[in-house]
């Protein structure tokens, strides 16, 4: 099946900046560059400053963007096989799009496939743009204090947690990344909805973490 060509908004880029700022601000935290305090409070303004261009600049289209695709991404949207074969060359546009982000085609098919095995659950993937801020508060802190909660862990305990929650972050931007850069894309939607829930829940597994002995 054909694919159209994919005219992608100039403002959709806007959105790796803050990204990637982000990103660096979480590795920075977990290695208490400058100090615990500091690069805390680093990270705490990037994450701010991500959370101001959500609701100030993109509030509207994510609303749509959200409510649209998770209304459309049901049981008989899923079991069509037209839209199971177009899968595999959105995700690659996806992969195309998100690419500053350094993502790649297989990775946004794990986190799509993880949105698949919990479609049935989809109420916990946020409508939006108030559900998804609330929801990256609630995985920022999450994260947080699971890098803080490692600070005193022994060498191989420590690596292991920290290893655990650099993949969570990962999936946390990520899953920004797909819901945001495609709110202006009609052809992205359904898919771009589901590699963003897929990401943010395994974000969540991952902040999760180990059981503590």
């Amino acid at each position: 099946m054909g694919h159209k060509e994919i005219d992608v908004p100039r403002n959709t880029y806007q959105i790796m900046r803050p990204l990637r700022r982000l990103m660096r601000a979480y590795d920075r935290y977990s290695r208490a560059v400058g100090g615990p305090a500091i690069s805390e409070a680093q990270l705490d303004a990037e994450f701010e400053c991500l959370l101001v261009l959500l609701k100030r600049d993109w509030a509207d289209s994510l609303d749509q963007f959200m409510n649209t695709a998770r209304r459309n991404l049901n049981d008989e949207y899923l079991a069509s096989a037209d839209r199971q074969e177009e899968a595999p060359q959105v995700l690659r546009e996806e992969a195309t799009l998100l690419s500053k982000l350094k993502v790649d085609l297989n990775r946004l098919e794990w986190f799509y496939s993880v949105y698949l095995e919990h479609a049935r659950i989809s109420d916990q993937c946020p409508a939006t743009s108030a559900e998804l801020v609330k929801r990256l508060r609630s995985l920022h802190d999450s994260a947080k204090q699971r890098i803080s909660s490692s600070r005193p862990l022994g060498r191989r305990r420590k690596k292991k947690r920290k290893r655990q929650v650099a993949r969570g972050i990962t999936s946390l931007v990520i899953g920004v990344g797909s819901f945001v850069a495609n709110a202006n894309i009609p052809l992205l939607m359904v898919w771009s909805y589901g590699v963003g829930g897929g990401a943010l829940h395994q974000a969540a597994r991952d902040f999760i973490g180990e059981r503590e002995g």
